[in-house]
């Protein structure tokens, strides 16, 4: 029995954990595409912003987590991150097209593929 207690006590810190970095990250990437400039100012200034490439996003990189991933608890708010960052930017752009372009842009390069 205590070992289960202990088990939901590390999922309740984990799902905070996670909780606050989303929300850190959402503050940010509102902060930066809810400024001023054109569409494309503003998705630049969030691609551009300073941080430490090598180390990856801080919910991105939640899905290399096999106990994330696992646990629907733990991987709700990396879902729905993702799905919030992925409207957020549709909407600064002011149409779903750009968004799109980039997927299919970073997924060509990742497949080791030229996009033309």
């Amino acid at each position: 029995m205590q070992l289960f207690h202990s088990l939901i006590s590390a999922n309740v810190e984990t799902r905070a954990a996670i909780d606050c970095a989303a929300e850190g990250l959402r503050a940010g990437v509102e902060a930066l595409l809810s400024g001023s400039g054109t569409a494309l100012e503003r998705i630049s200034a969030y691609l551009r912003r300073e941080r430490n490439v090598l180390k990856g996003c801080p919910i991105g990189r939640l899905t290399q987590d096999p106990a994330v991933v696992a646990e629907p608890v733990l991987r709700e708010p990396v879902e729905q991150t993702f799905t919030w960052l992925r409207y957020v930017l549709a909407r600064a752009a002011g149409s779903a097209t750009p968004f799109e372009q980039a997927v299919d842009g970073i997924l060509a390069l990742l497949d080791g593929h030229t996009v033309h």
